[in-house]
């Protein structure tokens, strides 16, 4: 049989984790043995790859050293032995470093045994993975995202894998397993039936590669795990979300539509379906395909509103349309009789608008500016309408970003109590449903629009690579920026008076490129507005100083600190600022790369003292006499 042979004096452990590494270590001794002779080695459900080099440790704490010799079997998951070793003498109190064998992937057991003078001294056995790609979980996401208690909440690991990987996974809370199964059989999300208390709830998946044999489970824990504590809250949740309707799996109720009403409104919610809409799964947001006529009813309001006055809101609907979606409905809110008072539907021309019905029972229509949909593709739609007494200010936004703002009058009809909410059905569209949220008050219990449209877009497209994002979504600003002198903030874009200015709290740049686009005098206007947009100065600040780093000008010039004159200019694009700064550590420091408009690139050094990472704050200034407008900053780290 083969031998196993000596490589490195290293163990790279494959360890994901976000708020704990449990009870694991690089080597574990598999039990207190009183011969004062232990094995420590990798631990079980350790991964290990090609390149990963593994190592023992022979721990010898008796006062009367015996001549050992240790046996080493390696073995499948059919406990079939692959390779077999021994080693007489070997070294003890010391890391001992072995090479396997070529493995295909899959689950293994490494079996030690000590012996010496004719017996049996000590015994390990470890379990582990063999794997040739990469895997990781990146976070947990949970819908709705802010929780209460008592309800049933859809929570989601983020997963990163080979090709063709289908993992087993293992959700836990506070050490009690509440689901676990193969990715192929939807364990990548569960239903959480949250606490009746509010509280801090300890949320763990682990990931192993492959399922446990005999469909058993596993007898350890996985070296690939992530750790959330998810905060429980009545209060929050019931100021944030008004409505929100998951179309996820469920067998427990008929439709499997998962409904979290977040309401003040009492009484049973109940969501029908219409016709036969047809759970699809292919998505890992579940989703219902909506054909014939086929769709949802709600017995109560999706919307806010307050003795039948319509309130704040920001309606947010992921949805996939088929080619045909010409003069078709998504939703509507109708009254006691039927009628509609709210429609978001397709016009005559295929283009997205809504609809309110008004006090004296016409209606009024409001264009989103967005032609059509791309067909069979997942789509993040949301509509913010914030009443006001003088007229109403409405915005759409399509991803995540804002499309088109306009302020308009409309005498908004008052609504009954009796009234229903209808996703698709009779004229409804075709595709797939897969959520529907309402979002009216944030955490001051200030009745706004939706703050968080653009960061969250961002958030599921670059995880945790997205450091930075504001679209100024809301009525208020946003807890990440404070605001300086004279301004207006309208859903979707900052209005900066002149001489005042907007500073983002420090920002954290690890080592890395990080990627800014700051974007200014946007199409997306009021457009009852006719002013000239100005320029500003931007201001690159060190957080831990105070020093400034740099200035550009929102024209894309780059301004020298030390000789305050035009050094360069920075890719400007459709009023887009795009700039990169590369922060490194204490060699290379933190420059800018700045690349001019005939594609000459060059890099400023902005700092050459760094330790762990560099802490910047973003200053932008309005420094003409005309109003500057910003529609969104982001900061982005590029994937290396």
């Amino acid at each position: 049989m083969n031998k196993f042979l000596i490589k490195t004096l290293f163990l790279i452990s494959l360890i994901v984790i976000v708020s704990s590494c449990g009870d694991n270590a690089l080597f574990a001794p598999l039990q207190d043995n009183s011969s004062g002779i232990q094995v420590k080695t990798i631990t079980d459900g350790e991964l290990i790859n090609p390149d990963t080099p593994v190592s023992f440790q022979i721990i010898d704490t008796a006062a009367d050293s015996k001549d050992l010799s240790l046996e080493i079997t390696l073995e499948d998951s059919d406990s079939k032995v692959i390779s077999y070793s021994t080693l007489d003498s070997p070294g003890t109190n010391q890391d001992i470093p072995l090479e396997l064998p070529q493995l295909a992937d899959g689950q293994y057991t490494l079996r030690f045994k000590v012996t010496g003078d004719g017996e049996t001294i000590s015994e390990k056995t470890v379990s582990f993975f063999y794997v040739t790609g990469s895997y990781k979980i990146l976070g947990i996401q949970s819908d709705p995202p802010v929780i209460g208690p008592d309800t049933e909440v859809k929570l989601q690991a983020d997963l990163n894998l080979p090709d063709n990987a289908d993992p087993y996974l293992r959700w836990s809370q506070n050490g009690k397993v509440i689901g676990s199964g193969t990715l192929s059989k939807g364990a990548g999300s569960i239903e959480w039936k949250t606490p009746e208390e509010e509280g801090v709830y300890s949320i763990k998946v682990e990931l192993f590669p492959f399922p446990p044999p005999a469909a058993d489970d596993y007898s350890f824990s996985s070296s690939i795990y992530l750790n959330s504590e998810v905060y429980v809250t009545r209060g929050t949740a019931q100021t944030s979300f008004y409505s929100s309707i998951y179309f996820n799996e469920s067998p427990e109720e008929y439709g499997m539509v998962k409904k979290l009403a977040l309401s003040s409104v009492s009484g049973d919610f109940i969501i029908t379906p219409i016709g036969t809409p047809a759970f699809t799964g292919s998505s890992p947001k579940g989703g219902f395909k909506l054909t014939n006529g086929a769709g949802f009813t709600a017995n109560y309001s999706i919307l806010p509103f307050e003795n039948g006055t319509i309130q704040p809101f920001t309606i947010t609907i992921d949805l996939s349309v088929s080619d045909s979606v010409k003069d078709r409905t998504i939703v509507s809110l109708t009254d006691e009789g039927g009628f509609p008072y709210f429609k978001i539907r397709f016009n005559t021309d295929s283009e997205i608008e809504a609809v309110f019905r008004t006090s004296g029972k016409g209606t009024v229509t409001i264009p989103s500016g967005i032609k059509t949909l791309p067909p069979e593709q997942e789509t993040r739609l949301s509509l913010s309408v914030f009443p006001s007494e003088n007229s109403s200010s409405v915005s759409w936004f399509l991803n995540g970003f804002q499309v088109s703002a306009e302020k308009t009058q409309i005498d908004y009809d008052t609504l009954q109590p009796e009234r229903a909410t209808v996703i698709g059905g009779n004229n409804g569209f075709t595709g797939i449903i897969y959520s529907l949220n309402v979002f009216f008050k944030d955490k001051n219990g200030n009745l706004t629009t939706n703050p968080g449209i653009l960061h969250d877009e961002l958030n599921n497209v670059y995880d945790r690579n997205l450091i930075f994002a504001d679209g100024f979504d809301g009525q208020y600003p946003a807890d990440d920026i404070t605001l300086k002198g004279r301004w207006e903030l309208n859903p979707g874009f900052l209005i900066l008076k002149p001489s005042s200015e907007i500073k983002t709290i420090p920002v954290q740049l690890s080592s890395g490129k990080f990627l800014f686009s700051i974007a200014l005098n946007s199409s997306v206007k009021d457009k009852n507005s006719d002013k000239d947009t100005g320029t500003g100065t931007i201001i690159l600040i060190d957080a831990g100083t105070g020093t400034e780093l740099l200035k550009l000008l929102t024209d894309g010039t780059v301004v020298s600190p030390e000789a305050e004159q035009a050094e360069t200019a920075i890719t400007e694009k459709n009023n887009i600022i795009r700039f990169t700064l590369v922060s490194g550590n204490s060699d290379s420091g933190l420059f800018l790369t700045a690349v001019d408009k005939n594609g000459k690139t060059s890099n400023i050094v902005l700092s050459k003292q760094t330790k762990d990472g560099n802490s910047i704050i973003l200053k932008i200034i309005n420094t003409k006499e005309t109003d500057l407008s910003l529609d969104y900053l982001t900061i982005i780290k590029a994937e290396k």
